[in-house]
């Protein structure tokens, strides 16, 4: 969080398949100033990942892009910032095909959103994670290594932020 600007608004979400329900996120701080969000960060660090769990990685994409696209900010850099260790594994949800036409579908050079992926240690998939971002205008990023991740997302954010 110390990457941001104590003004900027975020919210964290965890995905896996089916962690809320049918939903296959769960939010962990919902949207707030970074500054509030300070407060609540033992949340973050009580977040683990599920030995053996199903990645829904598309139908999460897609849950959060559109309702990146609902609360749209004039004058703000708004984007959705994804990070997985792997692949999409949820046989139940919406297909990459499907996933890639609702996406551009929903982007809007008038109200953009890039999303930005972040692939995180030796599953990540590259290839899959550049094809997810394309239709709206994102990058992908990976850190093969799990303890470099802060260079990573740094790096992502400046290239994103100035390019904005």
């Amino acid at each position: 969080m110390h990457l941001f600007k104590s003004t900027s608004q975020i919210r964290f979400l965890a995905f896996a398949t089916k962690v809320d329900g049918e939903r296959d996120y769960r939010e962990i701080l919902p949207m707030a100033p970074v500054r509030q969000q300070l407060a609540a960060v033992d949340r973050l660090r009580a977040v683990r990942a599920v030995p053996d769990g199903q990645t829904g990685l598309y139908d999460s994409v897609l849950d959060l892009y559109r309702l990146a696209h609902e609360e749209w900010e004039r004058g703000k850099l708004n984007l959705v910032i994804v990070m997985t260790d792997g692949r999409n594994t949820d046989p139940g949800g919406i297909s990459r095909e499907n996933l890639v036409a609702e996406l551009g579908k929903l982007s809007d050079r008038d109200r953009p959103v890039p999303l930005i992926a972040i692939g995180i240690g030796p599953e990540a998939d590259e290839t899959e994670l550049r094809q997810l971002v394309a239709p709206a205008g994102g990058q992908a990023f990976l850190s093969r290594d799990p303890a470099k991740i802060g260079e990573v997302f740094y790096g992502a954010l400046g290239r994103i932020a100035g390019a904005g």
